[in-house]
């Protein structure tokens, strides 16, 4: 948690985009998501 809460947001925003839309079934990572920003 706390390496990715270090990381700048557009690097996270860019791996959001490659790694969290491509599984719209895994609510959990994107609701983790969510609760970060």
């Amino acid at each position: 948690m706390t390496k990715i809460r270090n990381m700048p947001k557009r690097l996270f925003s860019e791996q959001k985009t490659k790694f969290f839309w491509p599984q719209p079934g895994n609510t959990t990572v994107i609701i983790l998501a969510s609760l970060l920003f």
